[in-house]
């Protein structure tokens, strides 16, 4: 048992349960969503851009060497692949690290890899140890940190949020504010970011969603809401983690002013 797992014993169950539910025939679909970001910031160089979003992989397999999700990935032919957290489940060790290692190789052969912490991988006892052999495979690890990628001589950033392990239905003011300058810490140095054009970010709680307008940020790539977990006659979703009941950003695009938030429903 992870000694870092506080979860009181009514969470453990429920979290047992869907695992249980997860492992149901057909639950290993995969389901791809296309979006299509316009906004007159992205410079004309970067028409076209595309990325493969993936997230919450929870050590998971896809076929053997994970080859059905490779698949998936490759008829998309991205431009860049990133990565919203909880890539494993329990810890990086034995048959998760085989099954992560074993798709990061996999996805670097299409295209560069960027990704954040989950909340899974920030109380995993071996976190240093993903993090160290994530870069080492070649994956650009963002532990607060911000990017560029420029095309005739205009740019456009991205930045990774690491995750607090705590994510509690109403983040108390301590906490809160905490996180607030630690992101805002990761749009540093300022004079590079607002030369940027575009301002993307990976943060993994989408609940957060008024903290990443506050930032000016234009487009986020969120998980961890697991497409509410279960789906209600309506349409509505039952739970997410970090939102509860009836949460209100569970899967898909939403807007707040002019940015654009997608979250992924995850893939373990």
């Amino acid at each position: 048992m992870n000694p870092k797992d506080t979860r009181s014993l009514a969470r453990r169950i429920l979290t047992r349960v869907v695992e249980l539910l997860s492992q149901m025939p057909g639950a290993d679909r995969i389901v791809v969503r296309r979006y299509q970001v316009r906004s007159q910031k992205i410079p004309c160089a970067f028409d076209g851009f595309t990325l493969v979003q993936i997230s919450d992989l929870h050590s998971r397999w896809f076929g053997e060497n994970q080859e059905k999700l490779l698949a998936k990935i490759r008829q998309i032919q991205p431009d860049l692949i990133v990565c919203s957290g909880d890539w494993i489940d329990l810890d990086y060790i034995k048959e998760e690290k085989e099954c992560v290692n074993t798709l990061v190789k996999g996805m670097l052969s299409i295209a560069p890899v960027y990704g954040i912490l989950g909340n899974h991988e920030a109380r995993a006892m071996h976190k240093s140890a993903f993090i160290h052999e994530m870069r080492e495979l070649g994956v650009t690890m963002l532990l607060n940190e911000t990017v560029y990628f420029m095309k005739d001589g205009e740019s456009i950033a991205l930045t990774g949020f690491v995750t607090s392990y705590h994510t509690p239905l109403r983040e108390n003011k301590t906490n809160y504010d905490a996180i607030c300058s630690a992101y805002a810490k990761a749009l540093e140095p300022e004079e590079l970011y607002q030369k940027a054009s575009y301002k993307m970010a990976l943060g993994h709680r989408p609940e957060l969603i008024d903290l990443y307008q506050k930032l000016g940020l234009d487009l986020v790539m969120a998980g961890h809401a697991h497409g509410g977990l279960m789906k209600l006659p309506g349409g509505r979703r039952l739970l997410a983690p970090g939102q509860g009941w009836f949460p209100k950003f569970t899967h898909g695009a939403y807007r707040k002013g002019h940015m654009a938030l997608i979250v992924s429903s995850g893939l373990g």
